[in-house]
């Protein structure tokens, strides 16, 4: 195998192929403990193997580093020289990490802050489908959270990823967490107008429900016409990342 001689931004690598396929190991300790926690790179083309329910962003947007000793997969970034933590999975959870512990030197850290963390989670619900108007379901990711009220200890989080957007679940409403004082309306179709246009939410008022007063979210991009869906916005697969914009009217 081949190793590096010097550090790379205080990691060491190892590389050396096994059935024509290369490996990649970051050494994880220092001294004599060097490879004692040593992280694997796994190979893209194997994620459908372990990681076949988990979302698109996270199998294409991320590199994905594996601990053999501690049974735990580390989701960073692309570039192998930034080691932000930006999901990681242990005892069969996907937690998801927040921003301000994505540069916690020691990864093991994390293992002990997981109860700080959303979990990741699969579901379809009435409210997945409404807002699949605006953003694929591909594209949603959803998360239990801790609740702020105490008749439940968890709610659902969902999270628009691509545009930054995010939706908890109050007293049976969606709340925008970005758009303060609004949440998901009942009525999604304006009647009056836009009849055949579908691609959009709106919102209303939550804190002072006496005062009528709605937002309507449209995501930006080419308009579509077709004689099966209406009138649409085309928000193609290119946006992969989080660079999708919306507009507020």
């Amino acid at each position: 195998f081949l190793i590096h001689i010097r550090p790379v931004s205080g990691r060491y690598y190892r590389f050396f192929a096994v059935s024509g396929r290369l490996v990649v190991l970051e050494s994880g300790g220092s001294g004599k403990d060097l490879w004692e926690k040593d992280l694997e790179l796994l190979d893209v083309d194997t994620i459908d193997q372990w990681g076949k329910d988990l979302p698109i962003h996270l199998k294409e947007n991320f590199s994905h580093w594996f601990c053999r000793k501690r049974n735990v997969l580390l989701f960073r970034t692309i570039k192998f020289n930034r080691r932000e933590v930006f999901f990681v999975i242990a005892s069969k959870v996907c937690k998801q990490v927040p921003a301000h512990l994505r540069d916690e030197k020691a990864w093991e850290n994390l293992l002990e802050k997981a109860d700080e963390m959303d979990s990741l989670v699969l579901h379809e619900s009435s409210f997945l489908d409404t807002l699949s108007k605006f953003e694929g379901k591909e594209w949603i990711h959803s998360y239990l959270t801790k609740a702020k009220n105490e008749t439940a200890k968890y709610t659902l989080r969902l999270h628009f990823f691509r545009y930054d957007l995010s939706f908890v679940l109050e007293e049976g409403y969606l709340q925008c967490l970005e758009i303060v004082g609004f949440k998901l309306s009942k009525g999604q179709q304006l009647e009056t107008c836009l009849r055949t246009f579908k691609s959009y939410l709106m919102l209303e008022r939550s804190e002072n429900e006496s005062i009528v007063e709605h937002k309507m979210l449209v995501p930006v991009g080419p308009i579509t016409v077709s004689s099966r869906e209406g009138v649409g916005v085309a928000v193609t697969d290119r946006h992969k990342g989080s660079d999708c914009k919306f507009y507020i009217y």
